[in-house]
């Protein structure tokens, strides 16, 4: 009767802790489709292939290597369960992701409840565990790293589970889920030291068995490699969204073996390097865990290696996540190092629940027993609230960043050219967003995408027109472009958005313009209102190639003051990647400017500039009246 209360106190325990967990989760959750940035602007390595997840999980897609194919069969089973109930297409990947992470907590809190008989450190640690940054976070985005320590959680749990004997059963049930691991993600195979440990007596007695066993058990690990089969049936099937050419041996392999990422494989430079990442490792799970949370796990470990009661359990643990660590100094760049040592993290609050129980267990005072939940209770209390304070904004930023939603508005504007428009985008989340309105809400199904590693020759040749971001010129400007077409011509297609041309806009007609200087004249300003902002599109000439660069600027006026409200001003056309010394003689340059809409602000102000002689000199000031703008489509 007592065994069935503690079993039932220890579930109850576990679903309050999940619960608190979710409750935690909940305002972090990814909801939207990824931007893929931090607060900084720059591409979050936690972000970057969150957007492909979302388009891939829910279009029966294939991933980027190793491919994840068991991760994808199911990803796209439940995420058309919960599309199906009514969940929106960005959030269901997430969810299916965090089922994963909840698996792996509650595989960590079997397996030290089982030890231990403590539930509440069991409860403690589990907490923890979910409080850590990159499982927080791997656990409220769609990434493949939840899934990847469920399987570890559960190996650990099969390796460490007590029973009166170890058979050969474990053997082969430790091959089967390790083969699922190591097809899921290599660097699972990096645990497989511990796990021979653990089960070493069985193989030791095995004797002339031996080699039959391990025949048996390597057949059974390769059943995990089985849902390969996914990648070539999918891209053989023309699904819409397939990375790589795995319908071809040469492509399937590239794909499974990781060989893209080959180049990153290069071991640390000398042994300033090697310090460098090791430190670097040690700031990761200080980040996770913070660092005083982080010495009272190494000091809990130690006590657990120490103390008989948990020895064996604690040096198995050990020895399964020290590969990893040692990978991290070595390799520390190939795959995402704050999800590489999640492992480890895990094991280090496995050994602060081994190290709790054992020193509870060797206490003999009965007084101080009693105070001793207290105490460990509020460790948690104090360490959980500072893991929410150190992280919680950190993953709110991610899983809020607008910069997805904000390309997907920007691809809507793009012309589409009777069918021939092309948006050229750079791999990454900006072209995973826009693929998202493409392929899974179909708000920009019209619109064809391509990323940087597409023949823009033979795009051009077929009559596509190309456009991009105005962002992409940083990575990718005009010298780049003059490589792809000879030399390129620009032009603003809409806000935010350039048209890339291997010929330029011409036009031979000036009557009607405004003369701005050096051969410049201004042909057409037009204006248009939202509730909050002005759009004005403006669109240059050149009579001949100007001699000299010049500035735009483009100004919010009151009634009668000739200083500005607000200003738009740019130090070239086309958002400032277009020198007006790069003009052609008949050219058209369109561009597009907006500026915030105030009450008093009755006109617009357009024309160019230079500096002279340390003054501003304006040319061809143009005066548009913004009570004559139509409303915006």
């Amino acid at each position: 009767m007592r065994r069935v209360w503690e079993r039932q106190r220890a579930a109850v325990l576990l679903v309050v802790t999940l619960v608190i967990l979710l409750t935690v989760y909940r305002s972090t959750l990814l909801t939207q489709i990824s931007g893929g940035r931090d607060a900084s602007g720059e591409i979050s390595p936690y972000m970057d292939d969150v957007g492909e997840m979302q388009v891939a999980l829910n279009v029966w897609g294939t991933i980027h290597h190793t491919g994840y194919p068991l991760f994808a069969i199911l990803g796209n089973l439940i995420t058309s369960v919960l599309r199906g109930i009514g969940m929106d297409a960005a959030t269901a990947p997430a969810i299916y992701a965090m089922l994963w992470g909840l698996a792996a907590l509650a595989g960590f809190y079997a397996i030290l409840n089982r030890l231990t008989g403590r539930a509440e450190i069991a409860a403690g640690c589990t907490l923890l565990l979910g409080l850590a940054r990159s499982i927080w976070i791997h656990n409220v985005i769609a990434e493949v790293y939840s899934m990847s320590l469920a399987i570890s959680a559960l190996l650990l749990a099969i390796a460490l589970w007590p029973t009166p004997k170890i058979g050969r059963g474990r053997v082969f049930l430790l091959a089967l889920v390790g083969g699922v691991g190591v097809a899921h993600h290599r660097l699972i195979a990096l645990l497989a030291p511990g796990l021979l440990l653990a089960v070493w007596p069985v193989l030791r007695s095995e004797g002339r068995r031996l080699v039959a066993t391990v025949v048996m058990a390597v057949v059974i690990g390769l059943i995990g490699f089985l849902p390969y089969v996914y990648l070539p049936l999918r891209a053989r099937a023309g699904a819409d969204w397939v990375y790589g050419d795995p319908s071809t041996l040469e492509g399937f392999w590239h794909e499974f073996s990781g060989a893209e990422a080959a180049f990153l494989m290069q071991p640390p430079a000398g042994v300033d390097g090697l310090i460098s990442d090791f430190a670097d490792t040690l700031a990761i799970i200080g980040t996770e865990l913070t660092p005083v949370l982080a010495l009272v796990c190494v000091a809990g470990c130690v006590v657990a290696l120490i103390g008989k009661p948990f020895r064996r359990e604690m040096v198995i643990a050990v020895t399964c996540v020290l590969p990893t660590f040692l990978y991290l100094i070595v390799q520390h760049r190939v795959v995402m190092p704050q999800a590489t040592a999640m492992p480890i993290v895990m094991v280090m609050l496995f050994g602060a629940g081994l190290g709790a129980a054992t020193i509870y267990n060797a206490l003999q005072t009965v007084s101080i027993k009693r105070w001793m939940p207290l105490l460990a209770a509020g460790l948690v209390v104090v360490g959980g609230v500072s893991m929410i304070g150190m992280s919680g904004a950190f993953i709110t930023g991610l899983t809020h960043d607008p910069t997805g939603v904000q390309m997907i508005a920007l691809a809507s504007h793009v012309p589409r050219e009777g069918g021939q428009a092309v948006l050229w985008l750079p791999w990454g989340p900006n072209y995973t967003a826009v693929a998202f309105s493409k392929y899974v809400t179909k708000t920009n199904a019209d619109l064809n995408i391509v990323t940087h590693k597409a023949d823009v020759q033979a795009l051009t040749a077929q009559g596509k027109q190309l456009f991009t971001s105005k962002d992409v010129l940083y990575r990718f400007g005009l010298d780049y472009w003059d490589g792809q077409f000879g030399r390129v011509y620009l032009s603003s297609a809409a806000d935010d958005v350039v048209a890339l041309r291997r010929e330029p806009l011409t036009a031979d007609n000036t009557k009607d313009t405004i003369a701005v200087t050096d051969g410049i004249v201004l042909r057409t300003v037009s204006l248009c209102t939202t509730s909050d902002t002005i759009h004005v599109t403006a669109a240059w000439g050149a009579i001949q190639t100007p001699s000299k660069n010049l500035s735009v600027f483009v100004h919010l006026l009151d009634a009668e003051s000739p200083v500005p409200l607000a200003q738009a001003d740019s130090s070239s056309p086309v958002y400032g990647w277009y020198p007006t010394t790069r003009w052609s003689a008949g050219e058209v340059v369109y561009d597009n400017y907006t500026l915030p809409r105030m009450a008093n602000g009755t006109r617009i102000a357009i024309g160019m500039y230079e500096q002279v002689n340390g003054t501003f000199e304006n040319y061809g000031t143009t005066i548009t009246q913004v009570g004559e703008a139509l409303p915006c489509n």
